[in-house]
C-alpha cells in the first residue's frame, strides 16, 4: 500500500501512479502498463489494451531503483542500504550495457518542488521544429500547455494529438472534447483510438527525441499523482515509437 491514508484523510487524492518492475537490480521493465490480465487483452470491458513498456538495462535502473526505494519508504517499508550495497549495485549496472542509449528519467508528485512531467512536456513541445506527436488516454491540460500546442501548430509545426476513443471513464472524456474546437481551429489534427482501450502515454518529437510512461497529459498526473516517464535522446526509439504512433 502507497501512503497510509488510515489516519491521514488529506493524502486521500494522492496516487502512486508510477509502474515499473526490476529484476535483480539490473533489469528494468517500465511504461503505462499496470500487472493484470485487462492490461493484455483487454478484460472483460473493452476488446483490445493498447499501451507501451520498454525494457532498459544500464545506468537508468539505478535511477528507477533510487525512485522505486523512496517509494518504498514512504509507505512504510523499511531496508537496509548497506545491505543492498549501493557501491556495487551502481558499479554493476554501469558495465551492464554494452550499447548505450541516451536517457533521463523525468518524476513528479504532490511532494515535490517542481511538476517535472509537466515541464518536460513544455520543454520538449517547445523546441519542435517539424512534428509533435502526442498519445494519452486522457487530454485534460492547463492553459499554458494549450497555448503551447496552438502556437506550435499556428508556427506550421505538424501536431497529432491521439486519445482513446473508448472511455473507461466518461467525465474526463468529455473534459477532452472542451478543448476540441480551439486546438482543431489551429491546425491540430486529433485522433480517437477505437480497436480497444488506448491507455499509453507517448510523446515523439521530430522523430529524434521521445518520453513514455506514465504521465497522462492531464492536471492530475502533472499536479496530484505520482508519476514516472523515461525521456530519449536517440532516434532509433523515437522512431520506432513514432512507427507504433
Amino acid at each position: 500500500y502507497f501512503l497510509d491514508i488510515k489516519f491521514a484523510l488529506s493524502k486521500l487524492n494522492y496516487r502512486n501512479h508510477r509502474k515499473m518492475t526490476i529484476v535483480d537490480n539490473k533489469i528494468l521493465h517500465t511504461g503505462g502498463m499496470n500487472l493484470g490480465e485487462e492490461y493484455i487483452t483487454g478484460g472483460k470491458r473493452f476488446k483490445t489494451w493498447r499501451d507501451t513498456n520498454i525494457r532498459i538495462t544500464g545506468e537508468q535502473v539505478i535511477d528507477y531503483l533510487v525512485i522505486f526505494i523512496v517509494d518504498w519508504l514512504n509507505s512504510g517499508g523499511k531496508i537496509n542500504l548497506e545491505d543492498e550495497k549501493i557501491d556495487s549495485i551502481i558499479k554493476e549496472n554501469r558495465e551492464f550495457t554494452k550499447n548505450p542509449y541516451l536517457m533521463q528519467l523525468s518524476s513528479s508528485g504532490p511532494d515535490t518542488t517542481w511538476t517535472s512531467l509537466k515541464y518536460t512536456y513544455s520543454k520538449m513541445i517547445g523546441v519542435a521544429r517539424k512534428e509533435i506527436l502526442i498519445q494519452s488516454p486522457y487530454f485534460i491540460p492547463d492553459n499554458s500547455l494549450v497555448s503551447q500546442i496552438q502556437i506550435a501548430s499556428l508556427s506550421g509545426i505538424k501536431v497529432k494529438l491521439m486519445m482513446t476513443g473508448v472511455p473507461d471513464k466518461k467525465i474526463p472524456y468529455w473534459i477532452a472534447e472542451t478543448y476540441f474546437q480551439e486546438l482543431l481551429q489551429s491546425g491540430v489534427e486529433i485522433y480517437r483510438y477505437k480497436a480497444g482501450f488506448m491507455h499509453c502515454k507517448n510523446i515523439i518529437i521530430d522523430g529524434k527525441v521521445s518520453t513514455m510512461g506514465t504521465c497522462n497529459f492531464d492536471m492530475r498526473s502533472f499536479e496530484i499523482n505520482y508519476e514516472i516517464n523515461s525521456v530519449f535522446y536517440n532516434e532509433e526509439i523515437s522512431q520506432n515509437l513514432r512507427t507504433q504512433f
